[in-house]
């Protein structure tokens, strides 16, 4: 039985668990089993400095007649009061903020305004060692990884080169530590020699603090991360070198389950398909290395969903979540029927797969809500809420700010200048 099914960030798989699992004590059906995970301290904010899109998606719930331009003075100056918000009220109630720019606009249109947004909020970060971090003496510190790694010290600055040690590929491959002791969002970074210096200080003071417990004070991490939703038109090598030096990991795509429908709800503005462009992008971030997930708004009840699913698995995605077009009066109670029919295909082909051991369709809708009974099922874990409010926080292009998405788009509720 392989551990890492069903697993994902922030999941810890319960090995007492496991080891009944395995030795056939347990009276579920084969499948992995894994423990509720850590209850993280994480806040999500999206930031929507601009409505701009080149697709005129037609269940999109933005206002199209809003043309509301992103401008780097401006966006920085809504970022720089929402990192300010974050500073004074929210900073100790969170471990981890994880910042997405475009809630009806497509990010990658203005990858300048991005990355300027990326290099402030990286400033906020400060995971350089100073003299003041040291419990007993650096210089032991040093002597210590100058024989593991057999280089030396060339500058005698001990404190530069202890903020510098990963910034070596050579050393950094020397370096030996125990990777469980690195917090999960920082260890693709090791293996990723295309990231940002930023994160590689995190990741190095993270290794170091691990390594010397007793001679180094531990900072509290208070992560400021990165979320993605693209629509999959515009990739270029700009863009591959930007996700990979920012960390976005996954990198969602917007997609309809197949071409017809796509099509038909997601063309450009000059009425051109885009189903075409969004597919050939998602093999381009797949081949070099970027993880794709899939955000799939069911439009048609008769759109065959299994066959998406296998198609998905063909373009090599870690995931794919489904949702359903919440249009009034979108179903009817027969395409509703045929709505229903669709998914029992999938759970009967899951339950097939499942008794054949087989498990990567189940690994694939892992975050989808076709799973999720199955996930509070085996984390023997209760369903408590039903919305994220009090881990969302939405800024829309105005600089109003709204407690999760649905009351941004739906304008119940705000409480601007919190």
């Amino acid at each position: 039985m392989n551990k890492n099914y069903f697993s994902y960030e922030g999941c810890v798989f319960d090995n007492e668990t496991f080891n009944i699992k395995s030795n056939g004590k347990s009276f579920f059906s084969p499948i992995p089993i894994f423990y509720k995970p850590k209850i993280e301290k994480k806040l999500f904010i999206t930031i929507n400095y601009t409505n701009q899109c080149n697709l005129n998606c037609d269940y999109c719930y933005r206002n199209k007649k809003d043309k509301v331009k992103a401008n780097a003075t401006d966006s920085k100056r809504l970022l720089d009061q929402t990192l300010s918000l974050i500073e004074r009220k929210m900073k100790k109630k969170y471990e981890e903020f994880v910042f997405s720019f475009g809630l009806t606009c497509e990010p990658m249109l203005n990858l300048n305004v991005l990355k300027q947004l990326f290099e402030t909020i990286e400033n906020k970060e400060n995971y350089m060692f100073t003299e003041k971090d040291f419990k007993g003496d650096v210089k032991i510190i040093v002597k210590s990884l100058e024989k593991e790694l057999n280089a030396k010290n060339q500058n005698n600055d001990d404190i530069s080169f202890l903020n510098q040690l990963l910034l070596d590929r050579e050393l950094k491959n020397k370096l030996k530590f125990n990777i469980n002791d690195i917090d999960e969002k920082s260890r693709f970074i090791i293996f990723n020699n295309d990231i940002h210096i930023s994160r590689v200080i995190r990741l190095n003071r993270s290794i170091l603090e691990s390594k010397f417990k007793k001679l180094i004070k531990v900072k509290k991490q208070v992560m400021y991360t990165f979320w993605c939703m693209s629509n999959g038109t515009i990739v270029n090598n700009e863009v591959i070198q930007f996700i990979k030096q920012t960390g976005i990991n996954p990198f969602w795509i917007s997609i309809d389950v197949n071409k017809k429908s796509h099509d038909e709800h997601r063309p450009f503005y000059d009425k051109k398909d885009s189903f075409d462009i969004v597919k050939q992008n998602i093999t381009i971030l797949t081949k070099n290395g970027i993880d794709v997930k899939l955000s799939t708004v069911i439009t048609n009840p008769n759109d065959d969903l299994l066959s998406y699913l296998y198609e998905a698995q063909k373009l090599h995605v870690k995931k794919v979540h489904m949702t359903f077009w919440r249009k009034k009066d979108s179903y009817t109670n027969d395409n509703l029927e045929n709505l229903k029919n669709q998914y029992r295909k999938v759970y009967h082909q899951l339950y097939k797969d499942i008794l054949q051991g087989d498990y990567k369709l189940l690994l694939l809708l892992s975050e989808d809500k076709i799973t999720e009974p199955l996930r509070f099922l085996l984390r023997r874990e209760k369903l408590i809420r039903r919305c994220d409010w009090g881990r969302q926080l939405i800024i829309d292009s105005y600089g109003d700010v709204w407690p999760c998405l649905y009351f941004a788009v739906l304008e119940f509720t705000h409480f601007n200048h919190a």
